[in-house]
């Protein structure tokens, strides 16, 4: 776990950052000095999969592509990032001041903590992701629906295709929740327009 605390006191919340398929817990950290939020603590977790061929340096949160182990690894890793929900709110950190931002299948994870988890938080950024429960969430009762839903991703997404990200994480809508959709002409990766708009966001619902 990578801890960045913030620039100024008191701080106005904190962001758990999830990384992707493949890279590590050091790999969002620039984005604490990207947002230009400074009154934020930034926590950024490592999955604990290894990913072939990175040499042990690459890390997911399951499998991928996704095995017969998968739920237990996604379940694992659920209760890996609750731990750090938990402890940033022992430590007096309010739960709807903690935001949960993961890219590609940390935003996976980032999602499935939302209607699997009864810990509220106070928003969720899924860059270039893709929501995985879309059947289990007919199955939900209780969903946490006041909690928003900021999601950015490339139209040109080679490795998760914009229909895809776009139709399962829309789902959400029907299901009760505030989706805030953007779209950015680039493939699987974060751009300056999508920093911008994720600011704004933040600044809107902390």
């Amino acid at each position: 776990m990578y801890d960045i605390p913030p620039k100024a006191l008191p701080p106005d919340g904190a962001i758990i950052l999830l990384h992707g398929w493949g890279a590590n817990g050091k790999d969002l950290l620039p984005l604490a000095e990207a947002l230009r939020l400074p009154r934020l603590r930034y926590i950024a977790l490592e999955g604990k999969i290894d990913a072939p061929m990175t040499g042990g340096h690459g890390k997911g949160w399951f499998m991928f592509p996704p095995t017969e182990s998968a739920t237990e690894e996604i379940n694992s890793s659920r209760r890996q990032i609750v731990a750090a929900i938990d402890k940033l709110t022992d430590e007096g950190v309010p739960a709807e001041k903690i935001v949960l931002m993961g890219f590609s299948q940390g935003g996976s994870m980032a999602l499935n903590i939302l209607i699997n988890s009864q810990k509220k938080v106070g928003a969720v950024v899924v860059m270039s992701g893709f929501f995985l429960d879309q059947e289990s969430l007919k199955q939900k009762d209780n969903l946490i629906t006041e909690t928003p839903i900021f999601a950015g991703h490339g139209t040109y997404d080679n490795l998760v295709p914009l229909h895809l990200a776009k139709e399962s994480i829309l789902s959400l809508n029907d299901a009760g929740f505030t989706v805030e959709w953007h779209e950015y002409p680039c493939e699987h990766r974060i751009t300056v327009e999508e920093l911008q708009d994720i600011r704004v966001f933040l600044e809107k619902v902390l």
